[in-house]
């Protein structure tokens, strides 16, 4: 008798990078600024499990799965470093927009609920030499999400105000 070998859910491994827009205004006595993404938003190991399932990253660093449970693997919040002038001037962080599209191939997955600093906050505004922002979201995982690596990036603006 032939031994029934064990089944497996397909995972899906999502890492979304951060891609940073500087607009850096004329204002007098501006210095250069920057921004530099350290951590990628990563949703880590997700198992569609027949229905509509969104997975959640905070700002925070929390991670939820509401209707399926979680394959494991490692996730993180995302977080980018701004360097401002000296003296501090007010900097505007915001993301270039709402949705984020994740692909492994032909497939696709939406981020969405994108957040920084706390969760519900699409912008921030900082007036410090240095700021921490961290960033979360929301992966909208498909009841029968094909298996693979999704990738994607995401487009941060830090504007002189």
């Amino acid at each position: 008798m032939r031994k029934k070998e064990p089944s497996y859910p397909s995972k899906a491994l999502v890492t979304l990078s951060a891609v940073v827009a500087l607009n850096v205004s004329t204002m007098p006595k501006a210095r250069a600024q920057s921004v530099s993404c350290v951590q990628d938003l990563v949703f880590g190991s997700v198992i569609a499990c027949g229905v509509a399932n969104p997975v959640t990253v905070t700002p925070s660093g929390a991670i939820s799965s509401p209707n399926c449970t979680r394959g494991g693997g490692p996730y993180s919040r995302g977080r980018c470093l701004v360097f401002g002038t000296f003296p501090p001037q007010a900097i505007n962080i915001s993301f270039s927009t709402a949705v984020v599209t994740l692909t492994q191939g032909a497939n696709t997955m939406k981020v969405t609920g994108l957040n920084m600093v706390a969760t519900g906050k699409t912008a921030t505004t900082v007036t410090a030499f240095t700021a921490d922002i961290p960033y979360g979201g929301t992966l909208n995982v498909g009841g029968a999400q094909a298996a693979g690596v999704y990738q994607g990036s995401i487009k941060i603006n830090a504007n002189y105000m």
